[in-house]
C-alpha cells in the first residue's frame, strides 16, 4: 500500500493559502515589470505610439470613434476604399476591441492614443493570469499554472514579448 500512498501524496495540492501568497507575488511582479516596461509617463502622453502596426491600430480607432461620435454609426461608405465598400470593415477585423476599447475611453474624455496605450498595459499586465486561470480550468496542478504565469510574465515583459506587442500585435 506503500505505492498507493505515494501516488496519492503526489497528486495532493498546495495549500490554498500558499498559492494565493503566490498569485498575489506574481500579481506584484506584474505590476512592477509591465510598469517598467511601459511607464505611466509614456502612457498617458497624447502622442500616438509611431512604430509598425500601432499606426494602422492607431487610425482605424480614431477614425471609428470620429465615425460614431458624428453620425452614430460604426461603418460609413468611403468610395475610394477598397471599391466602395464600408469603410472599417474588411481591412481592420482584428482590430474591433481595440475600437471599442478607444470609443469606451472618448467617452471618459481619453484621447484615442492613450487609450491604445492603456490597452497594452493591461494586455501585458493580465495575459499571464488569463494563462495561469486557463490552466487552472484545465485542472493543471496549481503549482505548475504558477510556474506557466511566472513564465508568462517574463516573457511578455521581456525582449520577445515586447517585439511582438510593441509591433502592434495586441
Amino acid at each position: 500500500m506503500k505505492g498507493v500512498e505515494d501516488m496519492n501524496s503526489a497528486t495532493k495540492e498546495e495549500p490554498r493559502e500558499k498559492i494565493s501568497k503566490w498569485l498575489i507575488g506574481l500579481i506584484i511582479l506584474s505590476l512592477c515589470l509591465t510598469i517598467y516596461v511601459i511607464p505611466p509617463n509614456f502612457v498617458f502622453d497624447s502622442r500616438p505610439i509611431g512604430f509598425v502596426d500601432f499606426m494602422q491600430h492607431y487610425n482605424h480607432a480614431d477614425n471609428f470613434v470620429n465615425l460614431v461620435k458624428k453620425g452614430g454609426s460604426i461603418w460609413s461608405y468611403n468610395p475610394k476604399y477598397m471599391a466602395g465598400f464600408p469603410d472599417l470593415t474588411l481591412f481592420d477585423l482584428d482590430n474591433k476591441a481595440v475600437e471599442l476599447f478607444a470609443l469606451v475611453g472618448s467617452v471618459f474624455g481619453i484621447g484615442t492614443a492613450v487609450s491604445l496605450k492603456i490597452l497594452l498595459f493591461l494586455e501585458l499586465f493580465i495575459e499571464p493570469f488569463l494563462l495561469y486561470f486557463t490552466l487552472s480550468n484545465y485542472q493543471f496542478r496549481k503549482k505548475s499554472c504558477l510556474w506557466a504565469c511566472l513564465g508568462g510574465i517574463f516573457i511578455l515583459n521581456g525582449p520577445m514579448g515586447l517585439f511582438f506587442n510593441v509591433g502592434g500585435m495586441f
